[in-house]
């Protein structure tokens, strides 16, 4: 899901898919063939139904851009939340991609404190990098101090701490998948099915099994 805000508010475009249930959506932006395509991909080679996504578009900025595409997402996902307020916030991914590190993290605390009433964030992400592998969802070398730690700190600086995990999803390599190979996601096949599009192939966990489910739930508490 993304917002393209036009210039000089000339005029903007949300659009995103509600659920990722049947296949993977993806929105991609083409800026010098001035095209957008919304698509959904998976293994199957025709796909019967796709999940829902919307387009809105807007005369120009608006100021909560976001409120009613989650309102609709939550009823699509049937999520007994109310979306009143949405915590706007930082994100390491998007400067940091997978080579953030815990003095990465401090520095851009620090800046945001400085800036906090020109830009009154709430959140602050720690994405992709913090851990050892896909699958083993503990720090590397890079966080020795926890993220537990980490989380306290956050918390102390006067924002709320988040972290991205993918607890369905495993890398080839990881300890995970060497202890339970049978938790592996087959395709029709029999061959694995892929979980990423992050540019890396990853293994999907088979959601089917309880104890895939139970070892997710464990990962995310």
């Amino acid at each position: 899901m993304f917002i393209l805000i036009g210039r000089s508010n000339s005029g903007s475009i949300l659009a995103g898919f509600l659920t990722q249930v049947q296949y993977y959506g993806a929105i991609e932006v083409h800026r010098f063939h001035r095209k957008m395509s919304i698509m959904s991909r998976s293994d199957a080679s025709t796909p019967k139904w796709t999940d829902w996504a919307v387009i809105e578009l807007f005369e120009r900025k608006p100021p909560n851009p976001f409120n009613r595409y989650a309102e609709w997402s939550a009823r699509a996902n049937h999520v007994q939340e109310s979306f009143k307020e949405i915590p706007a916030g930082w994100c390491s991914w998007y400067h940091y991609y997978d080579k953030i590190s815990y003095d990465s993290v401090h520095e851009n605390i620090a800046k945001l404190q400085g800036i906090r009433e020109q830009l009154p964030l709430k959140v602050i992400q720690v994405d992709d990098g913090w851990q050892k592998k896909w699958g083993d969802w503990e720090p590397n070398d890079k966080f020795q101090r926890g993220m537990g730690t980490l989380a306290k700190e956050i918390e102390q600086a006067g924002f709320m701490p988040g972290l991205w995990l993918a607890p369905f999803a495993a890398d080839k390599g990881s300890e995970l998948i060497k202890k339970h190979p049978e938790w592996r996601a087959l395709r029709s096949n029999g061959r694995l099915a892929n979980s990423g599009n992050s540019g890396k192939w990853f293994v999907g966990l088979d959601v089917s099994q309880d104890a895939v489910v139970e070892h997710a739930a464990n990962e995310i508490r």
